[in-house]
């Protein structure tokens, strides 16, 4: 009985963690700062929680903003768009995690 029980109750947390995967993402509204090292992206928040995650193509994602503008859209969930004077390219990043 317990064992079942043990069972279920891991189902259930599988389940429940599943859907909060699949609405994995950051609300644009909600982001104060966007800032870059060399191989990460941190999201800055409003409310003073930091995000941060690992960028695939570090080249597509230039760290100094001049010359350039980041088009994002109302939810960003891997993805977005970095504008500059010779057309576009896509920055993307994986394994985002709360900080604080």
């Amino acid at each position: 009985m317990a064992k079942s029980l043990g069972i279920v109750a891991g189902l259930l947390i599988l389940f429940s963690s599943g859907t909060v995967l699949a609405d994995n993402h950051i609300n644009k509204s909600e982001i104060d700062k966007v800032e870059f090292t060399k191989t990460q992206i941190f999201f800055r928040m409003k409310d003073e929680s930091i995000y941060k995650g690992d960028l695939i193509r570090p080249q597509s994602c230039p760290i100094k903003p001049k010359g350039v503008k980041y088009g994002f859209d109302d939810k960003i969930h891997n993805s977005f768009v970095v504008y500059h004077n010779s057309g576009f390219q896509t920055c993307k990043f994986k394994n985002v995690e709360r900080l604080v």
